[in-house]
């Protein structure tokens, strides 16, 4: 699984190197993992979601790529004051309990809603932690 993120990030890093411009590399970017994810995503239809752990790529491959985004823009991040990450924190906590309080993330579908929930509660959650362990 982290082989296949390693190689779609690894397409990327090589696209944006050839392209000039933050809105072009941006552009680039997406397209390449649209089209990775499609590529996978007609694989995991033509055989089973099981299939080489496809459904874990794609579960997986939203934290990875944020991840891959944030420490690409680093320094827009580092530039920021104070109070933009406090901002930011008081939004994710309100967002991620009103995620976790009124919704079973255990239980729900493996739909695109449930995909969705389940990686905003994620990505907020982790924010809030990050946070609290910052300071």
């Amino acid at each position: 699984m982290v082989f296949v993120l390693s190689l779609i990030m690894g397409l990327c890093n090589l696209i944006r190197g050839k392209v000039n411009g933050f809105v072009k590399q941006l552009v680039a970017v997406l397209i390449t993992v649209g089209g990775c994810y499609g590529i996978l995503l007609v694989v995991a239809k033509l055989t089973s979601v099981n299939f080489l752990g496809i459904k874990f790529v794609l579960y997986y491959g939203l934290f990875y790529g944020l991840g891959w985004f944030i420490r690409w823009t680093q320094s827009f991040w580092e530039k920021q004051k104070t109070v933009f990450y406090d901002t930011v924190a008081f939004t994710c906590i309100c967002i991620y309990a009103a995620i976790t309080f009124n919704v079973n993330l255990y239980l729900i579908d493996d739909n695109i809603v449930g995909i969705m929930l389940r990686f905003i509660a994620g990505a907020a959650g982790n924010y809030v932690l990050y946070y609290v362990v910052k300071n």
